[in-house]
């Protein structure tokens, strides 16, 4: 450290706050960084997987109340009640195409996609197997429309809620993680913080300590033998 001591009082001095002013920039830009990883954990869970959760549930109820309507529709040979069974029916058909746009845009990975591609076909399948259903029921084919309810059409909607349940597990799943991968980020951020910050405190006061001596020694030298300025001088 030959150098150091060889430097003038006042390069000592901005080599020594310098070297504090480092360690505080590495503390505060530790901390940004930590704050920006909770963050965008704090996002995906506020902005995919809750918003995932709840797209798909909506999705649910509204293969729920379609099931409701369409089994409703087999029960009445009123035509005006059964009118009525199909308004319902088309109001749930075109929530249910604006519920799938609105979760179409949260899907993040390739197994939701996937899974979602698999609801998707059983989804169309249903369909098929709906219109026939309603098609025999406004003929008065009661018994026929009930066996198809009962038969291809039961099947695919035991399907399709099973899916849409995996959809929701695995959204939940991924929130929780979310949620833990925040909790380990800030408890890292808060121990990282903690030991920089110490650090900071210890080294200062070791500069500060050390930059007094090596600055104090030679002017008191140079104070009692009353010579010339001391080496290092301003």
């Amino acid at each position: 450290m030959k150098w150091f001591y060889d430097l003038k009082i006042g390069s000592k001095l901005r080599v020594s706050f310098g070297a504090v002013a480092v360690l505080t920039l590495v503390l505060g830009v530790t901390n940004i960084l930590s704050m920006g990883r909770v963050n965008q954990a704090s996002h995906d869970l506020t902005d995919n997987w809750m918003p995932s959760v709840q797209a798909v549930m909506t999705m649910r109820i509204d293969v729920g109340d379609l099931r409701r309507w369409q089994l409703a529709h087999l029960l009445n040979d009123d035509p005006a009640k059964m009118a009525t069974y199909e308004q319902r029916i088309d109001a749930t058909l075109a929530a249910m195409t604006a519920d799938r746009a609105t979760y179409v845009k949260l899907i993040s990975s390739p197994e939701e996609q996937a899974l979602y591609d698999s609801f998707s076909k059983n989804w169309d399948a249903f369909l098929v197997e709906h219109r026939k259903l309603l098609a025999l029921s406004r003929s008065e084919k009661k018994s026929e429309a009930r066996e198809l309810a009962a038969g291809g059409s039961a099947q695919a909607m035991t399907v399709m809620s099973e899916q849409l349940g995996q959809l929701v597990q695995l959204n939940v799943g991924g929130g929780r993680q979310a949620s833990a991968d925040a909790a380990a980020t800030y408890l890292k951020a808060r121990w990282t913080s903690i030991v920089l910050l110490v650090v900071n405190v210890v080294v200062g006061m070791l500069l500060a300590m050390w930059l007094a001596r090596i600055v104090s020694v030679p002017l008191q030298r140079a104070v009692g033998g009353g010579g010339g300025p001391a080496p290092g001088g301003v």
